[in-house]
């Protein structure tokens, strides 16, 4: 995470390949109220908590001069398709207004090399904070409401947003959670002895030897830039990784709409505590998510941090593997704030 005070840096003018909720807008005619920029992918299981507190901020402040604005900047080539991020919106209960980057100009031009990312812009159209990655969300919320002071706002402002599982978040950070995964052969994660065959349909034998970080495979599957691919075959074919933290997601799409793929943790169905929102059980008592278009799912939500194993195994032949990632705590938005209005003093 990183966070500055930037010295007077005028806000690059923001342009979108399409925009949901709200007609284009542009820093220019905004000038004089409070922005905030989270550039941000529905991919993301990081940029789905900060979208947590970008929506509260909008909720809290309207009326009161502030903007939120999201910019959806997709990792995926499937994640710029606007039915796809319409939808994305909606499921997330987005308001205020989002603008999709598909072609990451508005990325350049802010210089953003981590996502989520935030910008907070004053009155004058400068920058006053970036804020890259997860925390920091009180000393955020610190910062737009000195700016709707400097704005000219002089009304009550709402008490100040308490993360209310800081300690536990604190503590977690201590342990060292296993980085995503990017499953292409741009990324080199595969960690079979026969490594990647570009854009081409290959067999790999699990040695059932695994390094964290890595994810290995079984059966066929065709490797692409940013992806993995399932290519069927008489046997069946997984995918594995070994992780540390207490959660588990993973991006992933299918050609079939319905496509049920199976998942193991340490070998066995998931345990009903340690579900994710994601998952289904079958007749059989197997742990199952069903893919009906291309997007993260959240498998495992362990109660507490731990080396673990995970286990992906498709039934169709056209399921897509393109990251996984593994969680920590996930955050609360609020104590027992709620969603009333306090003085703040």
């Amino acid at each position: 995470m990183k966070q500055f005070q930037t010295n007077k840096v005028q806000a690059p003018e923001i342009y979108g390949d399409f925009w949901f909720n709200s007609d284009p807008l542009t820093i220019h005619a905004m000038q004089g109220q409070v922005i905030l920029l989270c550039f941000w992918d529905y991919t993301s299981e990081r940029s789905l908590e900060m979208v947590n507190f970008v929506r509260e901020w909008a909720r809290r402040y309207d009326q009161m001069g502030f903007v939120a604005i999201g910019i959806h900047s997709p990792e995926f080539s499937f994640a710029r398709d606007p039915a796809l991020v319409e939808k994305a919106v909606q499921r997330l209960d987005i308001h205020f207004p989002v603008a999709a980057d598909n072609t990451q100009m508005m990325r350049d031009a802010y210089r953003v090399q981590e996502i989520p990312s935030l910008f907070l812009i004053g009155r004058d159209g400068s920058v006053y904070v970036q804020h890259s990655g997860e925390g920091g969300y009180e000393r955020i919320d610190r910062a737009i409401q000195t700016l709707l002071r400097e704005a000219g706002f002089r009304g009550e402002l709402p008490m100040l947003i308490e993360v209310s599982t800081a300690s536990e978040y604190e503590s977690s950070s201590l342990e060292r959670t296993t980085p995503p995964i990017r499953t292409g052969y741009l990324h080199g994660s595969l960690g079979n002895v026969e490594g990647y065959s570009p854009e081409l349909p290959a067999e790999y034998d699990d040695a059932r030897m695994y390094v964290e970080g890595k994810f290995y495979a079984q059966g066929h599957w065709l490797a692409k830039s940013d992806a993995f691919e399932y290519d069927g075959g008489a046997e069946p074919g997984y995918l594995v990784a070994r992780y540390s933290g207490n959660g588990a997601n993973v991006v992933m799409s299918a050609k079939k709409t319905g496509t049920i793929v199976r998942v193991l943790q340490d070998g066995k169905a998931i345990a009903a505590e340690a579900r994710g929102e994601d998952i289904t059980v079958d007749a059989d008592g197997n742990s199952t998510v069903i893919v009906n278009e291309p997007k993260l799912f959240r498998l495992v939500k362990n109660q507490r941090f731990g080396e673990r194993t995970l286990t992906i195994i498709p039934t169709e032949r056209g399921t897509t593997l393109y990251a996984l990632s593994f969680g920590t705590h996930p955050l609360t938005l609020l104590s027992s704030i709620g969603r009333n209005f306090f003085r703040n003093n």
